[in-house]
C-alpha cells in the first residue's frame, strides 16, 4: 500500500506560507522530501505530520481551495490568463483586479496562493502592491508571477527584491505561463 504524498503547494496552502518557504525548509533539511522523475518535490504524509508536530505549526483546513488573483489593467490579458489558469487548475477560485488598489482589497480578504501581477497599472503599480504584501502579514505570502509589457534595465532584479517570482514579458507564450504557474505553485495541473 502506498503512502499519500504532498506537493510543496499543498504544504504551503495548509501551513499558510509561501511555496518558497517550504522549498527552503526542504533545502535546509528540516522537512524530508524527494523529487519525482519530473523534478517536482514531494513529501510523504508521515514526514509532513512529523514536521508540523516538531515545530508546533498549525495546519489550516484541508479542503481550502486554491485561490489565484490576476491583477492587470488590460481586460484581454486578465481574460487570457484566467482561461489558462482555469484549464490547468479547474478547481481553483480565480479573482480579477483591474488596478493595484482593487488587488489590495482582494489580497486583504482572501487567502491568495498566487498573484499574477502587472507592473504598470493605474493608481498603485505592481511594485507598490508587492510592498503592501510585504508590510501586511494578513495578506500572507502569495507566490507572484510578474507580467509586463515594458522591459526595463534591472527589472528582474527589482522584481526579485520585492518578493516577485517569475517575470514574463508581454506578449508571452501560453506555455511560458503554464511553466511559470507550475514553478511558482510547485504543482502540475
Amino acid at each position: 500500500m502506498s503512502e499519500n504524498t504532498l506537493s510543496t503547494y499543498d504544504i504551503a496552502r495548509r501551513l499558510r506560507v509561501n511555496i518558497t518557504t517550504v522549498q527552503n525548509w526542504i533545502r535546509e533539511g528540516r522537512l524530508n522530501a524527494y523529487r519525482t522523475p519530473g523534478g517536482h518535490r514531494r513529501v510523504l504524509d508521515r514526514d509532513f505530520r512529523a514536521f508540523v508536530e516538531k515545530y508546533n505549526i498549525p495546519v489550516a483546513g484541508e479542503t481550502e481551495k486554491l485561490k489565484i488573483l490576476i491583477a492587470d489593467d488590460e481586460k484581454d490579458i486578465r481574460s487570457a490568463v484566467r482561461k489558462v489558469i482555469e484549464r490547468k487548475y479547474p478547481d481553483a477560485e480565480v479573482f480579477e483586479a483591474p488596478d493595484g488598489f482593487s488587488a489590495g482589497l482582494v489580497l486583504g480578504r482572501e487567502n491568495i496562493a498566487l498573484l499574477v501581477l502587472d507592473i504598470r497599472m493605474p493608481g498603485l503599480d505592481g511594485f507598490q502592491v508587492m510592498d503592501m504584501i510585504r508590510k501586511d502579514s494578513r495578506m500572507g505570502e502569495p507566490g507572484i508571477i510578474v507580467i509586463t509589457g515594458y522591459l526595463e534595465d534591472e527589472l528582474e532584479e527589482r522584481v526579485k527584491s520585492k518578493g516577485g517570482g517569475r517575470l514574463l514579458v508581454k506578449p508571452f507564450d501560453i506555455s511560458e505561463l503554464r511553466r511559470a504557474l507550475e514553478e511558482v505553485l510547485g504543482v502540475g495541473g
